[in-house]
């Protein structure tokens, strides 16, 4: 019993030491020595919005960002454009509460089968709108923050909420625990094309952890 129980901590070590190096912290932890580019203050419209293909899955790397505010700001606030991976101490040091991502993404017709975001990343938690409608979220939003800093988020977004043409998202992060705080790129596409590196995230970070 005592060899099982020592066995099974070593292979616990040795997964969450190769999730560190490999999975745990995508393009969040480049950050602490690479810091993404920061513009000066613009308005949302100066981030132009990313063409998306309706069969494949699109990398979102870049947004505006804003802190405060419980709803959405609008496009003439004083967004500032940065690249992701994006920790709040870049632009906004000490700053601890909400911060709102907005994307611009233009599409030729608006998807007839269930599409899904997918943040791999987001500290401590997150929820998603799409043209202004909110999307269901997980734990809480507010103190206490639920601690989903380890916890990939895979957003479903129904059909009839996408418009042929430009679509906006926003993303509200909330921190609250350690001064953690951030967001990594963002995956748009069709639920089916995200559903398999979703869930092999989840195990590696979560399920797996506690076998």
């Amino acid at each position: 019993m005592l060899v099982w129980k020592y066995l099974r901590w070593a292979l616990r070590s040795a997964l969450w030491l190769w999730l560190a190096s490999v999975w745990f912290w995508p393009g969040l932890a480049r950050a602490a020595w690479s810091p993404s580019p920061v513009h000066a203050v613009a308005g949302a419209h100066a981030l132009a919005p990313v063409p998306v293909a309706g069969d494949a899955v699109t990398t979102l790397d870049a947004a505006c960002i804003l802190p405060g505010s419980e709803m959405p700001p609008g496009p003439q606030a004083a967004w500032r454009q940065v690249a992701l991976p994006h920790v709040w101490s870049e632009t906004t040091p000490g700053y601890q509460g909400a911060m709102w991502y907005r994307f611009r993404v233009t599409m030729a017709h608006a998807p007839d089968r269930l599409w899904a975001i997918y943040l791999p990343r987001a500290v401590m938690n997150a929820q998603v709108w799409v043209n202004g409608v909110p999307m269901a979220y997980t734990g809480s939003m507010s103190t206490p923050v639920t601690r989903n800093w380890y916890v990939p988020l895979l957003v479903q977004v129904p059909t009839g909420v996408w418009r042929d043409g430009d679509n906006v998202i926003h993303i509200k992060v909330v921190s609250g625990f350690m001064s953690r705080d951030g967001l990594a790129p963002v995956k748009l596409g069709p639920l089916s094309l995200l559903e398999a590196p979703y869930k092999a995230r989840l195990f590696l970070q979560v399920d797996g952890a506690y076998f």
